[in-house]
C-alpha cells in the first residue's frame, strides 16, 4: 500500500462515503414502523435519518481532523516524508474516480432533483480525488512536499463538506422555517381552497427533520354550521398533507382576525417574552378574492423537492 497522505485522503473519503450510504440505507429501513411500535412512535421514525446524518457528520469531521494533523506534521518536517506507491493503491484510486464519473454521467440523465444533487456531489468528489492523485504522483516523482499539501486540501474539503451537512441537518431538526416560495404556495392553496373562506389569518411551515409541519389559520363565517366548517378544514388538511415533503398539517378555524397568533399559544407567549421579540398587534391577513375580482387560478407548481 501507499504511504502517501493524498492517496490516504482519497481512500478515506471513499470509505466514508460508502459508510454514509450504508447508514442512510439502514436508517430508512429502521423508519418502517411496526404494529407493536405504533403507540411508542405515534408519528413514525422519520427523524431517525436526520439524527443519523448529524451523528455521522460529527464523526467524519473528527476523522478528517486527524488527516489534517498528519498533513501539517509532514509539512513541518519535510525530511520525514517517505513516499511509496503500489499498483493496488493506484488501481483503487483510479477505479474510485472512474466509478464516480460513471455515476455522475448517469445522474445527469435524470430529471429528479435528488439524483441531480447526488450527481453534483460526485462531480465535486471527482475534482477532489483527481487533485489528490496528482499531488501524490507529483510529490513522488518531483517535489515530496506536494503530497502533504494534497492531503491538507482533501482534508479541508471533506471537513467542510461534512460540517456543512451537519449544520444543515441541525437547522432542520431545530425547526427552521420553510422557504418563502413554499409559504406563498401554501397561502395560495388555503386562500382558494373553498369560496366561503373569508381570509387566511396566518401560515406557518417549519422543518421537523427533513419534512415540514404546516400550521394554517383560516377565517370562516361566524354563523357557519360546525359540520360544514369541519369539512372545509379537514379537506384543506388532506390537500396539504398530500403534497410531497409534508409531515403533518394543522388547520385552525376562526371567525375573526382581531387577535394575535401568539395569544392562542401560551408556549409562544413565553418564547416571545423571553427574547423580547415584537409581533404586529394586528397581523396581516390574506383575504380571499371573489370570483369577480380574481378568477380561480390553477394550483401553482410545487417549489420543493420530493423527499422520502
Amino acid at each position: 500500500m501507499s504511504r502517501s497522505i493524498s492517496i490516504l485522503g482519497i481512500l478515506l473519503g471513499s470509505i466514508l462515503e460508502f459508510i454514509s450510504g450504508l447508514m442512510n440505507h439502514l436508517s430508512r429501513r429502521w423508519q418502517i414502523i411496526k404494529t407493536k411500535d405504533y403507540y411508542t412512535y405515534p408519528v413514525g421514525k422519520r427523524r431517525l435519518e436526520t439524527l443519523t446524518i448529524i451523528v455521522f457528520s460529527t464523526s467524519m469531521v473528527t476523522l478528517t481532523g486527524e488527516l489534517l494533523i498528519r498533513s501539517v506534521q509532514k509539512m513541518a518536517y519535510p525530511l520525514s516524508i517517505s513516499l511509496s506507491f503500489g499498483y493496488l493503491s493506484i488501481s483503487l484510486v483510479t477505479l474510485t474516480v472512474l466509478l464516480k464519473f460513471l455515476l455522475w454521467v448517469n445522474g445527469k440523465r435524470h430529471n429528479s432533483a435528488r439524483v441531480q444533487e447526488l450527481a453534483q456531489d460526485h462531480l465535486m468528489d471527482i475534482f477532489a480525488d483527481t487533485i489528490g492523485l496528482l499531488c501524490g504522483l507529483l510529490g513522488y516523482y518531483y517535489w515530496p512536499l506536494l503530497d502533504p499539501i494534497g492531503g491538507l486540501v482533501l482534508g479541508l474539503f471533506m471537513m467542510t463538506k461534512w460540517a456543512l451537512t451537519g449544520i444543515q441537518n441541525v437547522q432542520l431538526m431545530s425547526g427552521k422555517t420553510a422557504d418563502p416560495q413554499i409559504l406563498t404556495m401554501l397561502t395560495h392553496i388555503a386562500a382558494f381552497h373553498h369560496p366561503k373562506i373569508k381570509a387566511v389569518d396566518s401560515v406557518r411551515a417549519y422543518y421537523v427533520s427533513n419534512r415540514l409541519v404546516v400550521e394554517i389559520d383560516i377565517v370562516l363565517p361566524e354563523d357557519m354550521k360546525l359540520k360544514e366548517a369541519h369539512d372545509i378544514g379537514e379537506s384543506l388538511q388532506y390537500k396539504i398533507e398530500k403534497l410531497p415533503g409534508i409531515e403533518r398539517a394543522f388547520v385552525h378555524l376562526d371567525f375573526e382576525i382581531e387577535h394575535r397568533h401568539l395569544d392562542e399559544h401560551p408556549t409562544l407567549i413565553k418564547l416571545h417574552s423571553k427574547f423580547n421579540t415584537k409581533e404586529l398587534l394586528h397581523p396581516q391577513t390574506t383575504p380571499t378574492p371573489t370570483p369577480e375580482q380574481h378568477p380561480l387560478p390553477p394550483d401553482p407548481p410545487i417549489p420543493f423537492k420530493q423527499t422520502t
